[in-house]
């Protein structure tokens, strides 16, 4: 595979796979008068909601599920990160009436499928103007080891990811820490949490890089299909987005753990004044 077709793979994937690795995912909650938290992973661009997450994607869940609009099998990071606060699942801004979107106190879930870093995909710069002070910022995940980017190369490989694109994703992600220094430092009175998606845990098993459903050429789940039985014995639903164990994993230990968000947890973040 060419450098430039990898680099073609890999702008494909910015804009389908979630650059927060889970899609999807700000939210603003207001737990009381005097102390708030908001969880950003990724820039607004809540226009593709309707086209990308919504009703029409529902065959992609669970059918005893009502997590519907997501790209996994149930819950995704912010539905577990609500959960531990006590708090309901974050409904979509697209999806709410003017009247809810004015009332909803309980986190408004503003990402999208395509959402991402460049100028014209991120325009919504208008949150710590607006009273955000606590911010929760992800890397970007292996996408080099996803299965539409591994099956795409040619001859098939020998190893589980294609390391030049993980490679171009690290260019990156070793910058992000120090960006979110300075605007830390730039920001008065602000808080940045860098979460880490590309060291997840991955799922050991010999299908766990394989997708749990049937997918189409663009690496999505083909409606009506059945998928695999075992959910927690694979690492990713369809071509790109990440099985809802994972996504259980990544919050539970960005919640109150010490390892995939730094220097603290969403919990002592919540409890910073």
């Amino acid at each position: 595979m060419s450098s430039k077709s990898i680099l073609k793979c890999v702008a494909l994937v910015g804009i389908i796979f979630p650059a927060v690795y889970l899609c999807t995912h700000f939210l603003m909650y207001n737990t009381s008068e005097d102390i708030s938290i908001d969880v950003y992973q990724t820039f607004i661009t809540g226009s593709l909601y309707t086209r990308l997450c919504g009703p029409e994607r529902r065959p992609y869940n669970e059918p005893s599920r009502t997590y519907e609009g997501r790209f996994t099998n149930g819950k995704t990071f912010v539905d577990f990160i609500a959960e531990s606060l006590g708090l309901p699942s974050p409904p979509p801004y697209m999806g709410l009436s003017t009247k809810d979107k004015i009332k909803m106190k309980t986190g408004v879930n503003y990402a999208s499928g395509s959402a991402g870093i460049l100028t014209e995909s991120g325009i919504a710069l208008k949150l710590y103007t607006l009273g955000a002070r606590k911010f929760l910022v992800f890397n970007i995940g292996k996408i080099g080891c996803v299965p539409t980017i591994v099956n795409s190369v040619t001859p098939k490989l020998s190893t589980p990811c294609v390391d030049d694109v993980n490679d171009m994703v690290l260019l990156y992600n070793n910058n992000l820490p120090n960006i979110l220094r300075e605007l830390e430092s730039a920001l008065i009175g602000s808080t940045f949490v860098h979460g880490d998606a590309y060291n997840t845990k991955q799922v050991s098993s010999e299908s766990g890089q394989n997708p749990c459903c049937a997918v189409g050429v663009d690496g999505l789940c083909l409606p009506g299909q059945t998928p695999c039985q075992d959910r927690n014995a694979h690492q990713y639903w369809d071509g790109f987005h990440p099985t809802e164990v994972v996504n259980h994993q990544l919050a539970s230990d960005c919640f109150n753990g010490s390892f995939s968000c730094v220097p603290i947890n969403v919990l002592q973040l919540l409890q910073k004044h």
